[in-house]
């Protein structure tokens, strides 16, 4: 399970970023504007990438995809 959370209150990124330090989640992306922050963090049993960033843009996610008979995803 990963997690993910979004705030504009700086002490509450603060105080809940730790505690899941501390609970063994690793941070996967960081995102700071203005008064807003988000936060992703890996799933603990599986590696995955969740927040991708690039210049001033970002994805950020949290979820499971599943679809059917393991084909994939298609355009």
């Amino acid at each position: 399970m990963g997690k993910l959370f979004l705030t504009n209150n700086i002490k509450w990124a603060s105080t809940l970023h730790n505690s899941l330090l501390t609970a063994g989640f690793t941070t996967c992306g960081e995102k700071h504007v203005s008064c807003t922050h988000i936060y992703t963090y890996h799933k603990l049993a599986i590696d995955n990438i969740n927040f991708y960033g690039y210049q001033d843009d970002y994805v950020a996610l949290s979820g499971t995809l599943v679809y059917k008979r393991g084909g994939g995803i298609t355009h």
